[in-house]
């Protein structure tokens, strides 16, 4: 009389535009359960589906658990956001001012050859797009976007990518 024992638990996590995701966990026995942690804060569980949004930046990860209670730890991923944005080619990237009611200016400190703005949500939805060329300023006008929390992906000539939080009140 053979028992068989399911293949070890695991799973790995992806991350795209501040959303987390659960790969299909490998080995264990359905069915799989999901909490969502951050590494400050391990004992919390902050999501229980297969996704999780970030709204705070941190190292997140998640813990599996499978129907015979064995528990996985994901991979973690580490999602940071700097106040300036001081990147290697020596562009000292300003955002101001933040929170902002009408628009705000991407300065970037000096001329860049080529740049890329991203707006997006706080659930990972592209709002807007820019790319720009030779300048040292960008505005971003609020227009008909809502008050609250976005987040500004600034590309600098495909080197550097610096994330704001950008807050519209």
């Amino acid at each position: 009389h053979t028992v068989t024992e399911p293949a070890l638990l695991t799973v790995n996590i992806t991350e795209s535009s501040y959303v987390l995701t659960a790969g299909t966990p490998l080995g264990g026995t359905l069915p799989f359960s999901y909490s969502w942690r951050e590494q400050s804060n391990p004992n919390t569980s902050i999501g229980t589906g297969m996704t999780y949004t970030v709204a705070n930046y941190g190292s997140y990860y998640v813990l599996v658990t499978d129907g015979n209670g064995c528990t996985t730890e994901s991979n973690s991923i580490n999602l940071t956001v700097t106040g300036v944005g001081q990147v290697s080619s020596g562009i000292a990237l300003s955002l101001y001012p933040n929170p902002f009611k009408n628009e705000t200016t991407v300065d970037f400190g000096r001329v860049v050859k080529q740049a890329s703005i991203k707006v997006v949500d706080v659930f990972g939805k592209l709002i807007e797009e820019h790319n720009i060329e030779n300048t040292d300023k960008h505005i971003l006008k609020r227009e008909n976007k809502a008050s609250g929390i976005y987040f500004v992906e600034i590309e600098v000539e495909q080197q550097e990518k610096v994330i704001y939080k950008l807050i519209i009140e």
